[in-house]
């Protein structure tokens, strides 16, 4: 997993993640709020993706929501607040 900024007036990439061993999702619609997004994680379990608010500027993580096991997809409202979790048995969703 590996993120990146980039400034579009200076031409400029920036790594905000080092690459490391989990993975990252991004929590659709993606917006920025409180100076951070959310972006899923498998941290604490790589079976699951728990949802932190990744602060752009400080580069600090805080736990949002923790993955019970079985959210296999997470979707934020337009102004950057968690809205559902979308459950699943690998037969049906919820």
């Amino acid at each position: 997993m590996s993120l990146y900024s980039y400034n579009l007036e200076e031409d400029k990439s920036t790594q905000l993640i080092q690459p490391g061993k989990n993975r990252m999702r991004f929590v659709l619609p993606v917006r920025k709020k409180d100076g951070g997004i959310l972006v899923g994680l498998n941290k604490r379990d790589s079976n699951v993706f728990d949802i932190y608010r990744f602060h752009l500027e400080s580069k600090k993580l805080d736990l949002v929501a923790e993955n019970p096991g079985n959210i296999i997809r997470w979707i934020q409202d337009l102004n950057g607040k968690l809205l559902v979790a979308l459950a699943g048995d690998s037969i049906q969703e919820t």
